[in-house]
């Protein structure tokens, strides 16, 4: 899969996105993808 440029986490709970897609995320930031959180709770 391609990296994206930015990318957007929408979730429900602090940490929900960590569990769910953490691994993903830190790769994305560690090869320059610039990431946001939504937290909605």
């Amino acid at each position: 899969m391609d990296r994206p440029e930015r990318a957007l986490v929408v979730t429900p709970h602090p940490d929900d996105a960590e569990i769910g897609c953490g691994g993903t995320v830190a790769s994305w930031i560690s090869q320059g993808t610039e990431v946001f959180y939504v937290l909605c709770t």
